[in-house]
């Protein structure tokens, strides 16, 4: 949920304005709604992880649609973003991994 409601915040326009404002003002009710329902269930995922991977890819792929401000060269800057991106999702699955081995000893 949460790289769908980052990528939806990156994709709206600057250009908009007021509008704009609006609808970051939409996407924050969708989501705030969102998690409070998906926190109030008791089977449901740890919320906090969830949403750090989420915002995590969220960031990754955004640094391949965004232009460098610092003068690197598109090749080396994409090379670095891929690098990044690739360890976010090595940290999320080794996460992923030692929480469900920790439910599992809760459980037994």
């Amino acid at each position: 949920m949460a790289l769908v409601a980052s990528s939806a915040f990156l994709l709206v326009p600057m250009g908009l304005g007021v509008v704009a404002v609006g609808v970051y003002l939409l996407l924050d009710a969708v989501v705030a709604a969102a998690i409070l329902f998906w926190a109030a269930r008791k089977a449901g995922m740890n919320v906090t992880s969830c949403s750090a991977g989420g915002a995590a890819m969220a960031y990754a792929w955004h640094a391949f649609i965004t232009d460098s401000r610092a003068g690197d060269s598109r090749r080396f800057r994409q090379n670095w973003d891929l690098v990044f991106a690739v360890l976010a999702v090595i940290l999320i699955a080794a996460g992923a991994k030692r929480t469900a081995n920790f439910a599992a000893r809760q459980l037994n």
